[in-house]
């Protein structure tokens, strides 16, 4: 069963916005700057995400790797209506987090990571009505073609800039990320 929270309560959050950047973003390796940092890396070493918060989040307890794989019974779920009225879901486990469009599994980021699943055309339908920080919500999942780079280059300088204005990433790390989230999304 799903303990769902609404968009509301992470919005404006620091922690949720830091820690799904961190986490969700696995391809993110910056070839651009011949760095071997991931957004993890950055974001984890850089900004002071709070441990106790994402592990309440998450549902995260000691054993839970050797009880349940890492899976909660009851994990913290986020549902956000498309444009097309199909409820996006996001299952939030210590060891992984699961994608849902209605009752179909489309993606997750953990040890049994499926992403790029999403297309471009998709996505910008799906997200057509939604605003900039809730399309980041749907990147993890997205495939996209060097034709699509610009358009979600701009995607994600709106949703960077949103959460620039709330303080929560810092101006001189917003290139990194945006170029890390853009690694991410090119289909392998």
């Amino acid at each position: 069963m799903r303990n769902y929270i609404n968009y509301e309560s992470i919005q404006n959050e620091p922690n949720f916005w830091l820690w799904f950047l961190a986490m969700h973003f696995l391809d993110s390796w910056n070839a651009q700057t011949q760095t071997d940092q991931t957004l993890f890396e950055l974001l984890w070493d850089n900004y002071e995400i709070n441990e106790e918060w994402c592990n309440q989040f998450t549902g995260y307890y000691e054993g839970i790797f050797e009880k349940n794989d890492g899976y909660s019974d009851n994990p913290t779920s986020l549902q956000l209506e498309l444009s097309n009225g199909v409820l996006f879901v996001m299952e939030f486990h210590p060891g992984e987090s699961v994608f849902y469009l209605g009752e179909e599994e489309v993606g997750c980021i953990g040890p049994h990571t499926n992403i790029h699943k999403i297309a471009w055309k998709d996505f910008a339908e799906y997200t057509r009505l939604l605003d900039s920080r809730q399309k980041i919500l749907l990147l993890p999942i997205l495939a996209i073609t060097s034709k699509e780079q610009n358009e979600l280059e701009q995607l994600v300088v709106n949703g960077l800039n949103s959460l620039r204005s709330l303080e929560i990433i810092k101006p001189e790390d917003e290139k990194e990320i945006r170029e890390g989230i853009l690694a991410h999304c090119f289909a392998k």
